[in-house]
């Protein structure tokens, strides 16, 4: 997880990155970096940190995905791990990296609820993330299901 508002210790953090993906035992590993703070203003944009960070120099699959969690606010993690869920279970090929951030983990899903609250039209990214969300927790449901075992 990158703090994209702390550009002062942005070349330590890439020094890191870099040592951390020179082990051996991480050899084969896949990368997922999480921009985080991407709601606070002079946050550094995910274009930034992937030259920051030479991610498209990589020889490993990785991916960024811009993020925020604060109090009442929360998006990315969900598509950043659902990458990584889907390249660990090869429904995404090897060939598909370099991978850009999603477009609607820069959607804040209380920002959603607000304008549903206020009757306002939400725009097709929106709507997106709602279709989303819906997904997700069906399938989480389908993986852990009630433990009612009616006989």
């Amino acid at each position: 997880m990158i703090d994209s508002t702390d550009r002062q210790r942005l070349p330590e953090s890439v020094q890191e990155l870099q040592s951390f993906l020179k082990e051996d035992e991480l050899r084969d590993s896949i990368l997922l970096l999480f921009a985080n703070k991407q709601d606070l203003q002079g946050a550094m944009k995910v274009e930034e940190l992937i030259d920051a960070f030479q991610l498209n120099q990589l020889k490993r699959p990785w991916h960024i995905e811009a993020s925020c969690i604060s109090a009442g606010r929360c998006f990315g993690f969900h598509e950043g791990f659902r990458w990584a869920a889907d390249v660990l279970t090869n429904k995404i090929p090897a060939t598909s990296f370099p991978s850009s951030p999603s477009p609607s983990s820069r959607i804040l899903e209380d920002d959603i609820k607000q304008k549903q609250e206020k009757g306002e039209l939400l725009t097709k990214a929106e709507k997106n993330v709602l279709k989303e969300r819906q997904q997700e927790s069906l399938y989480l449901k389908w993986l852990s299901p009630d433990e009612d075992t009616s006989e």
